[in-house]
């Protein structure tokens, strides 16, 4: 199943939709920075994900044997940004996401967009006539 499917899954079921591009943006990320590392290692082991859900919040779990996830490392500035909390295992083989779901306010939701629009340009909503 591809992430982006899986991660869409969980926002659904668990009635959180209005979080899915945050919590898609940092995890796509987080594996990226795994299956890269993993593949610069030639390692033949498998980036694990795994989630848990509360009426608190979720939580993201990614684990890659390579040792990969370093939060000064600029491959997980965007993620660090997006996540309201993140613990990385003291190998640096895991890295855990922890989105709050319990509302965020509007100078959160504002600073959350900014991040987005720093690292995406979003597509023109003006129509264009021939």
């Amino acid at each position: 199943m591809p992430v982006d499917a899986f991660i869409r899954g969980i926002c659904d079921e668990c009635h959180i939709d209005n979080y899915y591009a945050t919590i898609s943006v940092a995890v796509t990320k987080s594996i990226e920075v795994a299956l890269s590392s993993k593949a610069n290692a030639g390692s033949d082991d498998n980036v694990l994900i795994d989630f848990a859900y509360s009426p608190f919040g979720i939580l993201f779990t990614i684990v890659n044997s390579t040792g990969c996830f370093n939060i000064g490392n600029e491959s997980m500035e965007l993620p660090s940004m997006l996540a309201d909390k993140v613990v990385v295992s003291d190998n640096k083989s895991r890295v855990q996401l922890f989105f709050s779901v319990r509302g965020i306010d509007a100078a959160e939701a504002s600073r959350r967009v900014a991040v987005l629009n720093q690292f995406y340009k979003v597509a023109s909503t003006e129509k264009v006539y021939a």
